[in-house]
């Protein structure tokens, strides 16, 4: 019992460094709980592997503290290259980058107008042409109609004012005919004068023939006219529908040929394809740039016996001016120091629970 009221008075006169070490172990169980022991074991190993994490990367620091320090030591011309390079190379990723988005949200759906590139600049010519003739001819097949309505009234017109006039004829032959009855009757059975009225009846009944001769001379006319315009109407409606349908075949061919339904249609999507391939070449062509600037980058590397290229490129823009790469030397230093003081940290911990284990050991040794 003197052993170990010695053994727990030594662990309450450890340091700052190891309480915070110990925190969480049960330090009055660690010579009598075998868990304990294994708990201890585990944060050993849980430092060392932290530790072996640690190392390359504290390394890896110190290697790009060193290259930025070469940078800085380049000589004058060089390092004006370099930060030109750099400027040009940084925004030469951001227009990439930006034209990636272009590309990405771009509607892909007029693509398959690839393989119509050739011809589609007189195809929209044609179609125009043709959809303006078939608006013309629309509209002369709609006045056609208007005059077939016409003439078609007119003709009605004519057979009814023919009809007219042979039922006036009628009626005025057997007026005439009962008027010369009567007269007649009043001159032979009656003794009348019939003189007069006889001479009212023959002018008027002569006018009324004049009259009805001349009307249906030009009814019969108007009839023979009606029926060369209906012929010629019928000619011109066939010419013009043939016309249509000739035109709307090479529409609707050209409409299914290209996917529309219109010549503007077509124009619209010709012009989104147009603008799309422009993005697409823009964005060739900057992919081209940054490998030329990355053939030339690698090239004033070498030429001042620098490697870490990979690391320079992932932080162009620290390259760009002296302040910069101040800022990004600030940064290392600040973590090189963290990872130090974590690798430290974890030496420690090591040690302290290394003699922790030591101690068990020893008590366990002790006892047997």
């Amino acid at each position: 019992m003197k052993f170990l009221d010695r053994i727990k008075k030594s662990l309450k006169k450890r340091t700052r460094v190891e309480v915070e070490v110990l925190q969480g172990i049960d330090l009055d169980n660690m010579f009598t709980s075998k868990e304990v022991e294994e708990n201890i074991r585990a944060k050993v190993q849980d430092s060392i592997q932290r530790q072996q994490h640690l190392k390359p990367k504290y390394e890896e620091i110190i290697n790009q503290l060193t290259l930025v320090q070469k940078i800085e030591d380049l000589p004058k011309e060089e390092l004006k290259e370099l930060e030109n390079l750099s400027v040009i190379y940084s925004e030469t990723v951001l227009e990439k980058e930006t034209f990636q988005k272009t590309l990405k949200n771009q509607n892909t759906a007029t693509n398959y107008l690839e393989k119509y590139k050739d011809e589609i600049s007189n195809a929209i010519i044609q179609m125009e042409e043709h959809e303006k003739k078939l608006s013309i001819i629309k509209n002369d097949l709609y006045h056609l109609e208007g005059e077939k309505a016409d003439i078609a009234y007119r003709n009605n017109r004519a057979h009814m004012a023919l009809t007219f006039t042979k039922v006036l004829l009628i009626i005025t032959l057997l007026s005439s005919t009962i008027a010369t009855l009567i007269l007649a009757t009043m001159f032979f059975v009656y003794g009348f004068d019939v003189f007069l009225p006889a001479l009212v009846i023959i002018v008027l009944v002569g006018f009324l023939s004049l009259w009805i001769f001349v009307t249906r001379r030009y009814l019969l006319h108007e009839l023979t006219k009606n029926q060369k315009l209906q012929k010629r109407e019928v000619e011109l409606t066939n010419k013009t529908k043939i016309k249509y349908v000739n035109i709307q075949q090479f529409l609707d061919y050209e409409y299914k040929k290209f996917k529309v339904n219109s010549s503007e249609m077509l124009q619209i999507r010709w012009e989104n394809y147009q603008s799309n391939s422009r993005n697409e070449a823009r964005y060739e062509r900057i992919s081209r740039s940054i490998t030329a600037l990355l053939y030339d980058y690698n090239k004033l590397l070498l030429r001042n016996n620098i490697e870490g290229g990979d690391f320079i490129i992932d932080h162009i823009d620290y390259f760009t001016s002296k302040k910069a790469r101040r800022m990004l030397k600030t940064a290392l230093e600040l973590e090189k120091d963290t990872t130090k003081e974590a690798y430290d940290q974890c030496d420690n911990e090591i040690l302290i629970l290394s003699r922790l284990l030591e101690e068990i050991m020893e008590k366990e040794f002790s006892i047997t």
